[in-house]
């Protein structure tokens, strides 16, 4: 999902500003499911990345 596409739909930024108000932000269904498992493959790589990341320099460090 590009940002690019998003932006095509009318008022994606005004959309989340208006649902922002009351603290929830809800598209439609398929959309926010694909929504949050991106967010969650996101945490899931960053988290690996930082995990060799953090081996790397321990075993750099450590001989």
């Amino acid at each position: 999902m590009q940002i690019g596409q998003l932006s095509k739909k009318t008022g994606w930024k005004r959309r989340m500003d208006r649902t922002s108000k009351n603290g929830f932000f809800q598209p439609q269904p398929i959309l926010s499911q694909k929504f949050v498992f991106q967010i969650i493959a996101n945490v899931f790589a960053m988290l690996n990345f930082f995990w060799q990341w953090w081996w790397y320099t321990l075993s750099v460090f450590s001989s």
